[in-house]
């Protein structure tokens, strides 16, 4: 009898054991090619829209390509890069806008911000919304992106030892500073204030109704979420799991160093993308050694809430520099290159 009740404790727990790595496997999805290298220029920048997929191209004279997410089709192009009006020297990200059916570029070089509307129309409305040139007894406060929220404020990419996060009004009569960057002694101790904000470098997403802001750290595994209040507040919730790693300080002075990854750094993450329920970041967890040379790239994703509980996980059949989802979930949108197929963009069903 002893022998027996022994089996089947084996067997129960030999079960469960085969049930928990079964629930570890990550599946992988099955991409299908939505356009070639030959109909694309040097893509970047990635937007779903319910209509349409916004890219931003890196070079060339036109920064905006529409294409039409059920055909392939390209169905407009537009804003020239320049510094004069309605132009853009260099583009983070492109916010799109369900409540208004608009989208929004931010240019960290000039510190400006447009809003698009009609952007499906031959002859877009573009307009200038925020643009930083100083503040008074405030330092540079905008780091290299900037989202619009929904209640009217914009959130950049902090850029001072007193936020992760800068929250302001486009007029300047609000600035607040959220979550303060974590201690250089976390890192390296002979790292200035400055060297030490420089290596959280950030990308970011903000779902299409405008009430959320997601951001993810290539440096750090750090992920934060800011969600509108009240039309004067947000609230922010971060997770620190690791911090910049094997960082080689050059010191010039007692003030000043500078900062540098090395081969033993951790790239953690390569891009973001946002959905009103989810966000989804595209994760490496590679050392810098590890890692293909050019641009950061990876195959893995993670979706989490906006409470920041992770819901699934999975694999892109390819390496991406870029994702985007469909508003609805239902597709994740990648940008891909190869020295074999050149640029792709390709699409995949969730």
């Amino acid at each position: 009898m002893k022998s027996i009740n022994l089996s089947i404790f084996i067997f129960i727990v030999g079960l469960f054991f085969y049930s928990c790595n079964k629930d570890k496997e990550v599946k992988v999805l099955t991409s299908e090619v939505f356009l070639f290298d030959s109909e694309l220029h040097t893509p970047y920048f990635l937007s779903v829209t319910d209509k349409s997929l916004i890219i931003s191209n890196t070079q060339g004279d036109t920064i905006i390509n529409v294409y039409d997410i059920q055909t392939s089709t390209k169905t407009n192009q537009f804003l020239l890069r320049g510094e004069g009006p309605n132009e853009l020297l260099h583009l983070m990200g492109i916010q799109y806008s369900s409540v208004d059916s608009c989208i929004y570029l931010s240019d960290p070089f000039r510190k400006l911000m447009y809003k698009v509307e009609k952007y499906e129309d031959t002859n877009p409305v573009i307009k200038k919304i925020f643009q930083y040139t100083s503040v008074d007894n405030e330092p540079n406060i905008i780091g290299d992106w900037c989202r619009y929220m929904s209640n009217g404020k914009i959130i950049c990419a902090g850029i001072t030892p007193a936020g992760m996060l800068t929250y302001l009004n486009p007029n300047f009569t609000m600035i607040k500073h959220f979550e303060k960057f974590p201690d250089k002694s976390l890192v390296n101790e002979n790292l200035s204030d400055i060297a030490n904000i420089m290596l959280y470098q950030s990308c970011s997403s903000v779902s299409p109704n405008g009430t959320h802001l997601a951001v993810a750290y290539y440096g750090a595994d750090i992920i934060g979420v800011a969600s509108t209040v009240n039309k004067d507040s947000v609230s922010v919730n971060f997770n620190k799991k690791a911090y910049p790693n094997d960082i080689y300080v050059a010191q010039y002075s007692s003030q000043s160093s500078q900062a540098a990854y090395t081969g033993k750094s951790m790239s953690y993450y390569v891009g973001i993308t946002s959905s009103d329920k989810y966000f989804y970041v595209l994760y490496k967890g590679k050392r810098n050694r590890d890692c293909e040379q050019g641009l950061s790239r990876a195959a893995h994703v993670k979706c989490f809430d906006w409470d920041l509980n992770l819901i699934s996980e999975f694999n892109l059949d390819q390496d991406a520099l870029q994702i985007a989802v469909s508003p609805d979930d239902q597709y994740i949108y990648a940008l891909t290159s190869s020295s074999d197929n050149g640029y792709r963009i390709l699409k995949y069903g969730l």
